[in-house]
């Protein structure tokens, strides 16, 4: 019965380890995602902190023939990467048990001591506000270059331009076969005007469609439904693994403000290449509707199985998914238009 599928004692699990692949891109909710597929016995190639390029071989080769990846706003994941770091890292005279495991997910009791360079950096360098970093890299800023540098040692700083870069690189997607990639799944991080998302009814979805894909609808209803709650329940917690839940329980330092208008302007021309990532995510299958929705230039030269990123699911899952991809967008675009001038001269 379904019930007994789910008790710990059975090991049994929907394998799709060879067809499907993951890429948790860090500070934009992957590990609920991560937690819910396991909660589901889903069992699919798994990717973080970093792409594995074993992993980016299947999907260029096969036999991965779907990829699945979380987004989020990038200046909204730069600010949590920033001060998650300074959540985990120990520093100096820090009375948290140091080590190199478990900060991650005991924050208040432990931190990590391997990665003093970085903290350091984070503290000093930049005052432990990341907004003071996102104003180095202004265009026009002296310490632009030292700025880009920095940036790039912050764990999960990892754009998502990176993430997908043998999808982006032509010379990359070129070596892509008919027995590689065919579909691309995103699940949006993204607030409603209310200050709610809509990421766990994205990963309820995610987990309903690739059960679809494996059985049929209705069996894929059934064994979401009959999923025992207390399996439903376990792990929702890992929700709360950002730097918002512990920056104040920690001896870290007060949150730090919100970042100016030029922060923020100059945040967005640098990951630029991520927001017309997400603006190709969001052009569809080429249709009127997906062509109404552009807001920055989308790249013209990336693999066309980008655009698949929301043709997944129901219909009505396929247009909140367009729809938080979207407001990503519309909140940054003022920013990307560079027709404006420099961030420092609006």
């Amino acid at each position: 019965t379904v019930p007994d599928f789910y008790k710990k004692s059975n090991r049994c699990s929907h394998i799709m380890k060879d067809a499907v692949t993951f890429l948790h891109v860090g500070k934009s909710g992957g590990g609920t995602v991560t937690r819910e597929l396991r909660n589901n016995r889903i069992r699919i190639s798994m990717n973080h902190p970093r792409p594995v390029s074993g992993h980016i071989r299947n999907l260029q080769k096969g036999p991965s023939r779907t990829l699945i990846i979380n987004v989020r706003d990038p200046i909204e994941r730069f600010v949590s990467a920033f001060r998650w770091r300074l959540v985990v890292l120990c520093k100096p005279n820090d009375e948290r048990q140091a080590g190199k495991k478990g900060a991650a997910h005991h924050p208040l009791d432990k931190c990590k001591n391997t990665n003093r360079e970085e903290e350091q950096m984070l503290r000093e360098t930049y005052q432990s506000d990341p907004n003071v970093l996102a104003e180095a890299l202004c265009e026009d800023s002296p310490l632009y270059k030292d700025a880009i540098q920095d940036y790039s040692k912050i764990l999960h700083s990892m754009t998502l331009s990176e993430w997908l870069e043998f999808l982006i690189d032509p010379s990359m997607n070129a070596e892509i076969t008919d027995d590689g990639i065919q579909n691309f799944h995103a699940i949006p991080l993204e607030k409603q005007d209310n200050g709610e998302t809509l990421f766990e009814q994205h990963i309820e979805n995610i987990s309903l469609h690739l059960l679809q894909t494996r059985y049929t609808l209705q069996k894929a209803k059934d064994l979401i439904k009959q999923k025992p709650h207390e399996v439903s329940s376990t792990g929702k917690e890992i929700w709360s693994h950002s730097s918002a839940k512990f920056q104040n329980s920690t001896n870290a330092e007060a949150v730090p403000p919100v970042l100016s208008p030029l922060g923020e302007c100059c945040l967005a021309r640098h990951l630029e290449q991520d927001y017309r990532l997400i603006q190709t995510m969001i052009m569809g299958d080429g249709t009127k509707q997906g062509t109404s929705n552009v807001v920055v230039e989308p790249l013209a030269e990336a693999h066309p199985v980008i655009r698949k990123a929301c043709l997944w699911g129901s219909k009505e899952q396929q247009k909140l998914c367009q729809s938080d991809l979207k407001s990503m967008l519309l909140r940054r675009a003022q920013h990307l238009d560079r027709s404006q001038g420099n961030c420092s001269q609006r």
